[in-house]
């Protein structure tokens, strides 16, 4: 079967995020766009700033994402846009970059995990050390785009209504110190247009992703739990849509309510996979609602 936006087209729109459900795609054809250069700045302020002035930041570039550092008002605001400017590079520090912004923040971070009242403080140092300064450079985009995760971490990221982004954020501000836990930095906050991808997070819709992260380091476990939970609420209160590759607990019953095409979505699946071959215990029991195992990770 051969399908586009002209042929198949709502084959085309399911699997363009299909979650390997609806077979294997053989063959592709993918319209590249020219090489281009990215002009980044990365600042300073304040999170009050940013929840006021939400709407004209978002708008002030072509990309914009924001790293709030919980228990703390500190933020970054990041933009970027396209520019013919000769390449300024990103210049890293082994000493500051990795010395002490990887190994060293793993060290104290597996510290914390035995006394976790520690992290409000880490997370002040981590924004003072390391993002208390302006930052600009120029190179091509796949370098701006990309950074580096660090080490292993538990993650979580819904996607909600743009329009709600302020309200949620405030939210999961209140429940953090009103549940006096103590949680990693950063909160990424990031915009994406709406798209008519059948099960895009951003079907229909223009969003905002809140993302939160508890970092594993040295591989070893730390609460996130009572993290997830509260967070999640706070999601769903606002329409919210869980990033398809991460953890989340939504399941047929709550997810068939916020994706308008998720009933077309399991037709075609049936239409297309008769038999099941492609299912696994992830898809039965998010999409189909079937009592499976979940299987912990071992990492």
């Amino acid at each position: 079967m051969h399908c586009s936006e002209t042929m198949n087209s709502d084959v085309f729109k399911a699997t363009l995020c299909n979650l390997g459900a609806l077979g294997i795609i053989t063959q592709v054809t993918i319209q590249c766009e020219t090489a281009y250069l990215l002009e980044a700045n990365q600042i300073p302020v304040k999170l009050n700033y940013i929840l006021d002035n939400l709407d004209a930041i978002v708008h002030s570039a072509e990309h914009v994402r924001f790293w709030w550092f919980p228990h703390t008002d500190d933020c970054i605001a990041w933009k970027a846009n396209r520019t013919n400017k000769k390449p300024l590079p990103q210049k890293l520090s082994y000493i500051h970059d990795t010395l002490f912004g990887f190994h060293l923040l793993q060290f104290v971070l597996y510290l914390s995990r035995f006394r976790s009242s520690t992290i409000p403080k880490i997370n002040q140092l981590i924004f003072s050390f390391k993002f208390s300064k302006p930052i600009h450079f120029i190179d091509d985009s796949y370098k701006v785009f990309c950074f580096d995760c660090l080490f292993s971490q538990y993650v979580n990221e819904w996607a909600i209504p743009i329009e709600k982004a302020k309200y949620a954020i405030k939210d999961l501000k209140r429940w953090i110190e009103t549940n006096e836990i103590s949680v990693h930095c950063p909160v990424e906050i990031r915009f994406v247009d709406q798209d008519d991808i059948w099960l895009s997070p951003a079907y229909g819709r223009k969003v905002c992703y809140i993302g939160i992260i508890m970092y594993r380091p040295y591989y070893q476990p730390v609460p996130y739990r009572k993290y997830w939970a509260g967070y999640e609420s706070i999601m769903r209160s606002y329409d919210g849509r869980p990033h398809w590759a991460k953890t989340h607990t939504m399941f047929r019953s709550e997810l068939e309510k916020v994706y308008p095409k998720f009933q077309s979505f399991i037709e075609l699946q049936k239409q297309l996979d008769p038999t099941g071959l492609f299912l696994n215990p992830y898809l039965r029991r998010h999409l189909f609602g079937e009592n499976v195992d979940v299987i912990k990770a071992k990492l």
